[in-house]
């Protein structure tokens, strides 16, 4: 899911899998958060690969590196700075949080 956001946004997601049909969608999604001062939260790191395999070579680059030839598997061990709004961070106080898994 967040390779969709990320291409909607112009950044290169290499082979990372995304819902090419849905970019407008997420651009949309974005602009409303961006209208109503929202803060949309996505992964500053990834853990890249350029196969899916147990002995794939991998790499972890921010997310404006990942480069052509590379998808995106998994986040990296980053994480987004607390809100100076409030204390607990985003994930505290968030109501949603949309999460895509294959399990």
């Amino acid at each position: 899911m967040a390779y969709t956001f990320l291409k909607a946004q112009g950044m290169e997601v290499g082979a990372s899998l995304l819902e090419a049909d849905k970019l407008g969608v997420a651009r949309t999604i974005l602009e409303a958060a961006r209208t109503k001062g929202v803060t949309f939260l996505l992964p500053m790191d990834h853990v890249i690969a350029q196969k899916v395999a147990a002995d794939a070579e991998t790499r972890i680059v921010d997310s404006t590196a990942i480069p052509a030839g590379w998808m995106g598997l998994d986040i990296g061990p980053r994480r987004a700075p607390p809100s100076p709004r409030r204390s607990g961070g985003p994930r505290r106080s968030s109501g949603t949080a949309p999460w895509a898994s294959s399990s």
